[in-house]
Formats: C-alpha cells, sequence, structure tokens
C-alpha cells in the first residue's frame, strides 16, 4: 500500500468519514504528497504544515479545542489528521461542505 493509503486508514480510524477516504487521499497527495513532516513555509500565517498542510490560521482555534500546543505539533501524522478532520467538520457545520479549506468543489 502506498504512504496516502496508510495514512487515509489511520484518518478512518480517527473519525474520518469512510466515503471521504478517497478524496482525502488526493488532497493529502497534492498538498504534501503524503510526507507528515511537509512545511511551506510560503503560505500565509506562518505557513501550512503536515499531510493535509494545515495553515496558521487554524492554530488558535486548534489549540483551543486542545488538538495542538504549538505548530509543530501538526508534523504528527495522527495529529495533523485530528485537525483536519475537526476543520472538515467545521465546514460540514457551518457550510454544508468540509473541503472549502483545501479549495476541493
Amino acid at each position: 500500500t502506498s504512504a496516502c493509503e496508510q495514512f487515509s486508514a489511520l484518518a478512518i480510524n480517527l473519525g474520518w468519514p469512510a466515503d471521504q477516504r478517497n478524496v482525502l487521499e488526493s488532497i493529502m497527495k497534492r498538498e504534501s504528497n503524503c510526507t507528515p513532516n511537509a512545511i511551506n513555509r510560503k503560505d500565509p500565517f506562518g505557513g501550512s504544515r503536515g499531510l493535509l498542510q494545515i495553515n496558521g490560521s487554524w492554530h488558535k482555534w486548534l489549540t483551543a479545542k486542545g488538538i495542538m500546543t504549538q505548530p509543530s505539533n501538526l508534523l504528527q501524522a495522527e495529529t495533523n489528521l485530528r485537525a483536519g478532520l475537526e476543520i472538515y467538520n467545521y465546514g460540514v457545520e457551518r457550510y454544508g461542505f468540509g473541503w472549502g479549506p483545501w479549495s476541493v468543489k
């Protein structure tokens, strides 16, 4: 199995909707090439980190939710996937679509 498949399996175990697995794999591939410690320092708000390239604009919110304490936590696959799930669920609850932050329509 590929790294993307392994990380998407972990994501499903963490609570990601199973019907979103293919999209999740595509996003991880596009954002980080399925590399947990990927960093894009050129992104705004201090850069983007991890499998899902979570932007620094989410850091305060994710810290308040108890998912992370510092940006480097997002370089851990499990933390990044948990953070991504929170962001995805926020999109579903607020807009009816969870993939908005990743520009997927």
